[in-house]
């Protein structure tokens, strides 16, 4: 895809909510370097070490952006931003079913673009 062409090869990785994020990083050549829900369940919880891990892992790899879900709360990604410090944003995408009228997601091929775009925006 063009639009993710832009991101700098060393920019190209990607902590996210959820393991189904690991088909696009294989898809767009990205590196999943890590996830907030442990397991293929969004049920699941992750424990208090897994967490402070990720947030190793995110300062160490100076990751600027955690990609989250818009169909789940994104409170635990939203804190493991914030215990990483610095300028580390949250994005959501649209990953589990299209958007509402106006996101820029109401159609397959649009979510596609729009999810490429933020993440292009966020390590570009």
């Amino acid at each position: 895809m063009e639009i993710l062409a832009a991101v700098p090869e060393e920019r190209r990785v990607l902590v996210t909510d959820h393991q189904s994020f690991g088909y696009f990083a294989q898809a767009y050549d990205f590196d999943l370097l890590g996830v907030v829900v442990p397991g293929g369940s969004t049920d699941a919880e992750p424990s208090s070490q897994e967490l402070a891990e990720l947030v190793e892992v995110v300062q160490d790899a100076g990751v600027p952006a955690v990609f989250s879900n818009t169909a789940v709360s994104s409170s635990l990604v939203e804190a493991v931003a914030a215990e990483a410090g610095g300028e580390v944003q949250v994005v959501e995408l649209y990953v589990g079913s299209v958007g509402p009228e106006g996101s820029g997601a109401t159609t397959y091929a649009d979510l596609m673009l729009t999810d490429a775009r933020l993440i292009a925006d966020a390590l570009g």
